[in-house]
């Protein structure tokens, strides 16, 4: 029996043959002529420059063969750097000497002995983004090796194998109801919709309703930094409220894509004067993150939310969006050391409302 078919036997438990969650939160196929490309969100804490440069070297022993591609960008979207020759010159990635900074991205190509065709691999910097461009058309498949990549268990019982998919959280106070109500539309699928049914004068509500919740599900979203708050020393910042849109009305700007954010801070200049980092930030949906965010923004003015500017953008009523998804605007949940708190207790004053700080998305090593 060859490998293509053992895939198409039934599975068990289910279909799902690992009894653990599975690291893969979305998986996204786009096509592109003979190409496909996969996007993984993981759904874990994000990695870093040296996580990417050990995996990529777990990688290149594990699975890929004949490194043909090896390159690096100073961000998502930007001009790359080919390295191949130097790379195949020592053979492991930490040494490489063009990858002794730190990078934004690092893309590596090869031939895969699991899939048994070219596959490359694109690791992004301080995010839980992952991408393959592959010829393979079968996204069961790539779920499979994308759940072996990250696992890091090819060679072993549990390579290529499926674990169980991450059930979505629910809002609290509110119960989805239907048999899909957790196969969530992709954020693209929901804008097409919105801007559909608005040209035909049709019932938009329903489209922006579904891409308001899409959005705050999200298991990770980037925010423009603020230049004026940026620390240098620290490299933190905190979420950009602009009035440089809507007539002058305060926003918050927000992506869903980290490619996206990434073209939108080329486009207007958004990086350091170091020239280090760019000023754009991650913050994970864990407990609070989200909510204390655009909390905090209203109560600190902003009004709408530009979501994803320099790509299909959608213009969002930051009310809509709080009443949509269960925020309660009163409740303000504000980030502080113990010491911090029995401080001000002590001394009877009030917290300062403002954003907790943001890493900045780091271009090089300091």
């Amino acid at each position: 029996m060859g490998f293509f078919d053992f895939l198409k036997k039934k599975d068990v438990n289910n279909g799902y043959e690992i009894e653990d969650d599975s690291f893969i939160a979305e998986l996204h196929h786009l096509s592109k002529g003979p190409w496909h490309q996969y996007d993984v969100i993981i759904g874990a804490r994000g990695y870093g420059w040296e996580g990417m440069l050990g995996w990529a070297n777990y990688m290149a022993s594990a699975d890929l063969e004949h490194i043909s591609k090896v390159s690096y960008a100073m961000l998502a979207g930007a001009t790359e750097e080919d390295i191949t020759e130097e790379y195949l010159k020592y053979n492991d990635f930490t040494k490489v000497p063009s990858l002794q900074e730190e990078r934004g991205v690092l893309s590596v190509g090869g031939m895969s002995k699991t899939v048994h065709g070219p596959m490359q691999i694109v690791w992004i910097n301080q995010t839980n983004f992952l991408r393959f461009f592959t010829i393979v058309d079968d996204e069961n498949l790539m779920r499979r090796y994308a759940e072996t990549v990250i696992r890091r268990t090819f060679n072993t019982k549990d390579a290529m194998k499926l674990a169980r998919p991450i059930q979505p959280k629910p809002v609290e106070g509110k119960q989805e109801s239907g048999a899909n109500s957790n196969q969530e539309e992709s954020i693209e699928a929901l804008k097409a919709q919105l801007n559909e049914a608005k040209k035909n004068q049709g019932d938009w509500q329903t489209p922006y309703t579904k891409l308001l919740k899409a959005v705050y599900n999200r298991p990770v979203l980037f925010f423009a930094l603020s230049k004026g708050q940026y620390d240098a020393e620290k490299a933190t910042s905190e979420p950009l409220i602009s009035t440089k849109d809507f007539g002058g009305v305060p926003a918050l700007y927000v992506f869903t894509d980290v490619e996206i954010a990434s073209g939108w801070m080329q486009h207007y200049g958004f990086i350091t004067e170091d020239m280090k980092y760019g000023l754009i930030g991650a913050i994970e949906k864990q407990p609070c993150n989200f909510q204390s965010t655009f909390t905090l923004a209203r109560h600190l003015g902003a009004q709408m939310i530009m979501l994803d500017e320099g790509g299909s953008y959608v213009a969002i009523r930051l009310d809509q969006f709080m009443e949509v998804n269960g925020i309660d605007p009163k409740q303000i949940e504000i980030a502080m050391s113990k010491e911090e708190s029995a401080n001000m207790l002590d001394n009877n004053v009030a917290p300062e409302a403002k954003f907790a700080r943001i890493a900045a998305i780091p271009l090089t090593k300091k």
